[in-house]
């Protein structure tokens, strides 16, 4: 199976990102928006880069993802492993791991010491990764990234407070405009629907509002019926794509 053809920005990104761990910079963030191929371009930076390596996210949806396009770049079936609820594949050349199973100390140790025999991992991958600045991924940055692991940090939402103090700025970013003016996605119309919530009672966590407060409110402003009433009324039957607390 032929490698898929990667779009201009993806080889520029790649390049930046070759170019900074080149430059001894160890930690690195690259900003594109949802739909712009994230997931394509750290597989293809895994393939290109010796050495074993470690996948980070926050849901099964996206291991299932990075393990495909991580075949689809080349790197072969066989050699892709997982640290997620019953699989422990520690030795893998390329290992996805859930963020959830490497909080687990002990879970976390067991690939520690997997790094002992099969070698420490010379890339490391946060998927999504304004997570990056819960203490969660930082210990597992701290006990699995050592001095000489390039951290690739990928995420459409950069501006998260303390990112920064994580992964460093970015070191290559297209944001939605320019994504939508050079033809890679479509354009937008917006519709704004008002909504009678009250957010006082809606805590903060490092500059985001914190999800179940967030979630609580909405339902208390009846927020599911005026969505599903609005997308009746203005979707035109279009298939849908809702994100929600």
């Amino acid at each position: 199976m032929s490698r898929p053809e990667l779009r201009p920005y993806q080889l520029e990104a790649l390049a930046a990102i070759e170019q900074a761990a080149t430059a001894g910079t160890r930690r690195v963030l690259v900003s594109l928006p949802t739909g712009t191929g994230k997931t394509v371009v750290f597989a293809e930076a895994i393939r290109r880069r010796k050495g074993r390596a470690l996948v980070i996210a926050h849901r099964d949806e996206l291991l299932g993802q990075a393990a495909a396009k991580l075949v689809a770049a080349g790197v072969p079936a066989r050699l892709v492993g997982r640290v997620q609820a019953g699989r422990d594949d520690v030795g893998a050349r390329v290992v996805l791991a859930s963020a959830q199973t490497l909080a687990r100390s002990a879970r976390r140790e067991r690939v520690v010491q997997a790094c002992e025999t099969a070698g420490a991992f010379s890339t490391v991958v946060v998927d999504e990764a304004h997570h990056a600045v819960a203490a969660s991924y930082r210990a597992i940055l701290d006990d699995l990234a050592g001095p000489e692991a390039l951290v690739i940090g990928v995420t459409a939402t950069p501006a998260r407070v303390g990112l920064d103090k994580v992964l460093g700025a970015p070191i290559f970013e297209r944001d939605l405009i320019d994504m939508i003016g050079e033809g890679w996605l479509c354009d937008l119309r917006g519709r704004r629907i008002d909504l009678a919530v009250k957010l006082d009672r809606v805590g903060t966590s490092h500059g985001d509002y914190v999800m179940r407060d967030l979630a609580a409110a909405l339902k208390r402003a009846k927020a599911p019926a005026l969505v599903a009433r609005s997308y009746v009324e203005h979707g035109e039957d279009r298939p849908a794509l809702m994100f929600v607390p």
